[in-house]
């Protein structure tokens, strides 16, 4: 049932149902945290896997930008600054969790994605804005047409595994959701380690 479901759910995102009309967003489908097969880093600090192989339909350079930004999603969820974030933020939407339990999730379960780049329908670019989204397949789904740099991959990462593939979610204010102020934590902790010259 889960499967139908998720190839139900794809299919209208592809067709443009389910997305935001906002500025550019990214798309909250998670079925289910697909986190429970990864082995746990030995520092316990939050850590996203690219699977081997794990990249489609990317050009060669799009394929750098990918590896590179997982790279850099790395350096900045494992920073202190990611950590205070998290335990200073007002999340809304936690599962009910506490800041900490947010951040021991991360910490605890490491997250396998594959990366897919796809062109965006004119409805996706145009009037829903759509950046990417998530499924629930361990899939982040990346459209070319917003996102070019491993700046902005980053932060699409961050929401998608981190965020929607942990199993958090924004029904309600984006803004203050989980998924949504990880995009904002990646940006200013990746600016912060850019200008110490971390990244």
């Amino acid at each position: 049932m889960n499967k139908i479901k998720s190839w139900i759910l794809g299919a209208l995102a592809a067709i443009g149902i389910f997305q935001y009309s906002r500025p550019p967003v990214m798309i909250d489908q998670t079925i289910t945290p697909q986190t429970s097969h990864v082995s746990v880093p030995s520092d316990g600090k939050p850590e996203v896997i690219l699977i081997e192989d794990g990249i489609k339909g990317a050009t060669d350079a799009e394929k750098k930008v990918v590896v590179q930004s997982v790279q850099e999603t790395n350096q900045i969820d494992r920073s202190d600054c990611f950590k205070n974030k998290i335990l200073g933020a007002k999340f809304t939407e936690t599962n009910g969790l506490t800041n900490q339990q947010v951040y021991d999730v991360l910490a605890t379960h490491p997250v396998s994605i594959k990366v897919e780049i796809f062109n965006g329908s004119f409805m996706q670019n145009y009037v829903y804005k759509t950046m990417g989204y998530d499924i629930g397949d361990g899939t982040v789904y990346v459209n070319r047409f917003f996102v070019k740099t491993a700046k902005q991959m980053r932060s699409l990462i961050n929401h998608e595994a981190e965020g929607h593939q942990q199993g958090f979610h924004h029904n309600g204010v984006k803004s203050t959701s989980v998924p949504y102020q990880f995009n904002d934590f990646t940006d200013e902790c990746g600016a912060e380690l850019e200008s110490l010259g971390m990244i």
